[in-house]
């Protein structure tokens, strides 16, 4: 990626955090249902076509962002295994089996995540869904993060299929194509407080678009 692309997505990542960060709490909390709403179709029919229970990895909101708890604990409610983040000093992601929200503790910036003494840490490999944050999205899936690359060194280490799901306000989902990596995995869905958007088909959409932006 170029020195330019780099500096474009360091100023979108800026300006999208200023704008999340300053966003009312009472915007928050009317759309915390929103994830399970629009997302829990998706979940049901996977489901049902397994003898197994689904396994969602999914993490804690925190500050600004799209409120996650909500669907978190709708996940445990239906049955379905949940998986946690705990990210070390070295930002690197250990998933940590959940059974209650009330196992998890504040990490030092404060953020709810699983203590893996008390949640096991399990196979990389086990999510079937990911649920994915981040700053900036386009309607391809491209994501830009907070800058530290936890979820791309994780998501480098699976070696089967998984559907990816990225989780933003409407606003943080723009019209053109961000930059991206070529080991960059986009996700296959956005979910918004407006609904579902699936990537897959406007990527096959749009190819041209894709490929040449």
């Amino acid at each position: 990626m170029s020195h330019l692309e780099n500096s474009h997505k360091h100023i979108l990542r800026r300006q999208m955090l200023n704008r999340r960060d300053q966003l009312p709490e009472s915007q928050t909390a009317s759309v915390s249902g929103s994830l399970w709403h629009f997302l829990s179709p998706v979940l049901m029919s996977a489901q049902k076509k397994r003898k197994t229970p689904l396994t969602v990895m999914a993490y804690m909101s925190f500050r600004g962002e799209f409120p996650t708890q909500d669907f978190c604990q709708r996940v445990l409610d239906r049955g379905i295994e949940l998986i946690l983040p705990f990210t070390d000093p070295n930002f690197v992601i250990h998933p940590c089996r959940v059974h209650h929200l009330d196992e998890l503790k504040a990490s030092p910036l404060g953020i709810r995540e699983p203590d893996p003494s008390v949640s096991p840490v399990v196979s990389v490999q086990e999510p079937d869904f990911i649920l994915l944050p981040g700053v900036v999205f386009d309607r391809c899936g491209n994501r830009i993060g907070f800058g530290r690359g936890c979820y791309d060194r994780f998501l480098a280490q699976r070696t089967r299929p998984v559907t990816l799901i990225g989780a933003a306000y409407d606003f943080q989902v723009v019209s053109g194509i961000l930059p991206a990596d070529p080991g960059d995995i986009p996700a296959d869905y956005i979910v918004t407080e407006s609904g579902l958007i699936s990537c897959t088909e406007y990527r096959m959409s749009t190819p041209e678009t894709y490929l040449t932006e």
